[in-house]
């Protein structure tokens, strides 16, 4: 069919959504849904040559919306086609069906054949990813998806409610936007059981919240008032997370450990899937907090990328003398030199460091003195992992790097360590089992804090400050005192605000922590510290803050809470 005019295509797609009474709907009749298919392509085809020169700002907006609203149900189509596949077992039929279907429409007048030996697919997913040229691993999805978000079968056919009853009633919500009731769906049926409907055994959503009502439930309700995705997908990520540290709902697969090789994607690079627990996964941060700090010589280290042509870690200089040399005498002039290597990103730096610990041997060497600190009002665990030391007998320089956790907790969860937990100064929330092995590991300093948060007893004066004093800052302030810093722990620094060299101690009364940038800010007196309560707070310059109030940053107690 080619209809050129767009009205014509309008009005052939209003005759065939709303047929002649006694006559077959689109939906039922093959060569008309084929028409449909093909006059909405073709009209969407022509709308977008049209548009394509639109200088009206209102018009772009309507487009914006139409085709926002057209994804959605292609969305819903999309779910809803794989749901039909499954249930008429078009998988099963015989190879002449697939190759009519090709070239003409189907003749519903007549019924499919089927195979009475072994199919050309052994599941929809198969047959789907095959038919419309998707991988494999989106086509089974498709099909979970509309098992659990429009219905499942047993093994005589019969149609049975979804696994996500309130999900599936949002999916079908032509005002909601599919596509986050999707990613829900999938997020949560990792932490469920396979289901076994065909099995004869239907079963219902396991993982639930404290109050006894299904995550997905809760899940319906946030993606229905939710102010955006974002907002959404944070508050479900932690419904699923904590629901999930429930040993009876948790799914051992999604809680396995390990260093997983993923498939090869490209000749040049590989990929691996790293797994670690809460616990490990705070002492990566803290390595990759310190391989990232500029202002160390770790730091500084990881921020060089390795020659190519040289073993990583070796002296560069060794490796060009090595490096055999194939032009003649006297041809030194024809030499040039190598291009310097640009900076290592962030993620470089990282794998830098690491791959310069996996290069040598190891040698590890454990924190003494204060590994931990504890205290009444808001406890806070400081523990030391194993010094990673690299040999310099190459003759490059590598400094170490000591990665720390630093753990936040409540007197009352040291109290019942059974049920209490913790979050690390990353933000991550440690479970009771990996709290209490945190604590089996470390020794213990007591921390003594009055009702005010103030610290009543710790360290001693001296110009450098010690480690026992910061950490003792760290539990008192946890991060940069400046509302809305976020840098970590690793990358702070410790201000004395009466300066040092003006007759200032060393003391906790006298210390405040800010990042790099807002020391210096502290320093000039952009940013002025003053103590009220045993308590460091902060005056902005008068443009950030006209009302020049003393605040403190509470990134770090919303991060706790």
């Amino acid at each position: 069919m080619n209809y050129t005019a767009p009205a014509q295509r309008v009005d052939i797609l209003r005759e065939l959504l709303d047929p002649v009474p006694g006559q077959s709907t689109p939906a039922r009749d093959g060569t008309q849904l084929r028409a449909l298919g093909e006059l909405g392509i073709a009209f969407l085809h022509q709308l977008r040559e049209d548009m394509a020169a639109c200088e009206d700002p209102r018009l772009a907006l309507e487009l914006a919306s139409m085709a926002e609203s057209l994804g959605h149900e292609s969305t819903r189509l999309r779910i809803l086609a794989a749901d039909r596949l499954a249930a008429s077992n078009a998988h099963l039929m015989q190879a002449e069906e697939f190759d009519a279907l090709r070239q003409n429409p189907p003749d519903i007048n007549t019924p499919a054949t089927f195979c009475t030996g072994r199919p050309l697919f052994g599941t929809p997913a198969q047959l789907l990813a095959s038919w419309v040229g998707i991988p494999l691993a989106s086509a089974r999805r498709r099909v979970a998806d509309a098992a659990d978000l429009i219905a499942r079968r047993d093994a005589t056919g019969t149609s049975l409610p979804p696994r996500f009853t309130h999900l599936a009633a949002l999916f079908a919500d032509p005002q909601q936007n599919p596509e986050p009731v999707l990613e829900t769906s999938a997020k949560i049926a990792k932490h469920e059981p396979p289901d076994t409907s065909f099995d004869g055994e239907t079963t219902a959503p396991t993982l639930r919240h404290h109050d006894g009502r299904a995550i997905e439930e809760h899940a319906a309700q946030v993606l229905s008032t939710a102010t955006s995705v974002p907002e959404a997908r944070r508050h479900i990520n932690e419904l699923v997370a904590t629901a999930a540290e429930d040993p009876e709902t948790s799914d051992p697969v999604a809680l396995r450990r390990g260093l997983f090789r993923l498939p090869e994607r490209s000749t040049l690079t590989r990929e691996y899937l790293l797994r670690v627990s809460t616990l490990e996964a705070e002492r990566l941060e803290s390595f990759l907090a310190h391989a990232n700090n500029p202002r160390t010589k770790a730091g500084q280290a990881a921020r060089r990328n390795p020659n190519p042509g040289a073993e990583a870690g070796t002296d560069p200089t060794a490796a060009d003398a090595a490096t055999p040399d194939f032009l003649p005498e006297g041809a030194e002039a024809q030499r040039w030199e190598d291009e310097p290597a640009a900076e290592a990103t962030v993620a470089e730096r990282g794998l830098n460091a690491l791959l310069a610990l996996l290069t040598f041997d190891l040698r590890s060497q454990r924190a003494t003195g204060d590994a931990q600190t504890l205290t009444s009002r808001q406890p806070t665990i400081t523990s030391q992992a194993p010094r990673l030391l690299l040999p310099s007998d190459s003759g490059a320089n590598y400094p170490a790097i000591r990665p720390e956790v630093i753990v936040h907790l409540r007197i009352e969860d040291l109290r019942d360590l059974a049920a209490g937990d913790a979050r690390t100064a990353h933000g991550a929330k440690l479970p009771p089992g990996q709290l209490r092995q945190l604590l089996c590991d470390a020794n213990l300093l007591p921390a003594i804090f009055n009702g005010r948060g103030e610290l009543l007893d710790y360290g001693r004066s001296q110009r450098i400050v010690p480690d026992k004093l910061k950490r003792a800052v760290l539990a008192r302030d946890r991060g940069c005192l400046v509302p809305g810093c976020t840098e970590p722990p690793e990358r702070l620094e410790f201000h004395h605000i009466d300066p040092w060299h003006k007759g200032g101690r060393t003391c906790l009364s006298n210390l405040g922590p800010g990042c790099l940038g807002h020391h210096l800010d502290y320093d000039s007196g952009r940013i002025k510290l003053i103590f009220r309560d045993g308590l460091p707070w902060v005056i902005l310059p008068p443009h950030l803050d006209p009302e020049q109030k003393p605040r403190r940053n509470t990134y770090w107690d919303d991060l706790a809470a």
